[in-house]
């Protein structure tokens, strides 16, 4: 009886620690959201290019689930929860945008992934070949994506930058829309006006 009730006390206490993880997760992605969002803005007013960010509504976990099935594991929690509050973001680095699942699994979006990965098998690009691309450049090559052979301690996928060939790398998802908000903001502090 004594063993039972150890047992129901750790598991207890596992689940609310799962729980307060997942509520920092969500309010780390809920800051970078908003503080991203903010400084791209200011940004692209500098250049003076039209600002058309969009975020989707949340993605069904229907959807979410059709993807993990589609590519074969469970998605890294940082990208599965802004999935949740948010399901793509257009615009959020220049001509890239963070795609809509309906987008990933079939239609332009799917087709466009679909060549890009048999030129990564043509020029044996292994990380473009294993990785989930979960954005695109409209008028670039540039490709964002979640490697799931690099994967750190709490279970995140690194996102790769891709552009003929990895560009950049982060150790997660939400570092990614974390860092990349920094460098939004340093872009718009660094602008003159002037285009030399």
């Amino acid at each position: 009886m004594m063993h039972m009730l150890h047992n129901k006390l750790i598991n207890s206490q596992r689940y609310k620690e799962k729980i307060k993880m997942e509520k920092e997760l969500r309010d780390r992605l809920a800051t970078a959201i908003d503080v991203g969002r903010k400084v791209r803005s200011e940004y692209y007013e500098s250049i003076e290019l039209p600002d058309e960010q969009e975020l989707g509504e949340p993605a069904s976990e229907k959807l979410i689930v059709d993807l993990e099935t589609q590519f074969g594991a469970k998605l890294p929690e940082s990208y599965r929860q802004f999935l949740m509050m948010h399901d793509g973001w257009k615009m959020v680095q220049g001509d890239v945008s963070l795609l809509p699942l309906a987008e990933q699994l079939e239609g332009s979006g799917a087709e466009t992934i679909k060549e890009f990965k048999k030129n990564c098998e043509k020029y044996n690009d292994d990380v473009g070949v294993r990785s989930l691309v979960i954005g695109i450049g409209e008028a670039t090559p540039t490709m964002l994506m979640l490697d799931p052979m690099r994967v750190n301690d709490g279970g995140e996928w690194a996102l790769v930058v891709h552009h003929h060939g990895e560009e950049d790398a982060y150790p997660s998802f939400v570092e990614w829309l974390e860092q990349s908000a920094d460098e939004f903001a340093g872009l718009d502090e660094d602008f003159d006006g002037e285009i030399e």
